[in-house]
């Protein structure tokens, strides 16, 4: 067994429960009137966002909003003010070269005023930590590896 170190969570609680939400197709439109319930419920989670739009060339998949995009910016900004995490789903949603993922994490800094705290990687995206069947493990690798 184990032994992990007990952990003080905030206010004396006794656990803690979290929500990253994946920014892909998430627009104004179809997810600002549940981040305001979240808000009025007194929740706080972590939104994803991506820094810059896909190339067109690069096999676009899910055109989404990007920090890019001032109105959307403007209500991230609004988001990470009400206490909500902003966290990176890679820099954009198709693959990006190395300065490009530079340059991205950059621009998170400078709009959002703090060093990106979390990831979580884009599906296919090659710049990701972990990318095609090294995504995997078990039968579903062994699955992957012989397509």
């Amino acid at each position: 067994m184990i032994n992990y170190p007990k952990l003080k969570w905030p206010e004396g609680k006794k656990f803690a429960f979290t929500v990253f939400d994946d920014t892909d197709r998430a627009t104004l439109n179809n997810v600002s009137a549940i981040y305001q319930l979240i808000k009025d419920l007194g929740f706080r989670t972590t939104k994803s966002v991506w820094v810059s739009k896909e190339r067109p060339e690069r096999n676009p998949i899910c055109p989404s909003p990007t920090l890019d995009d001032q109105k959307y910016l403007n209500w991230i900004l609004s988001l990470q003010k009400a206490g909500f995490e902003i966290g990176l789903h890679n820099t954009s949603a198709n693959s990006s070269y190395r300065n490009e993922t530079i340059n991205g994490i950059k621009n998170f800094r400078k709009l959002l005023r703090q060093e990106p705290k979390v990831l979580a990687n884009h599906s296919g995206n090659r710049d990701g930590i972990y990318w095609a069947s090294d995504r995997l493990n078990g039968i579903y690798k062994k699955i992957y590896q012989l397509l």
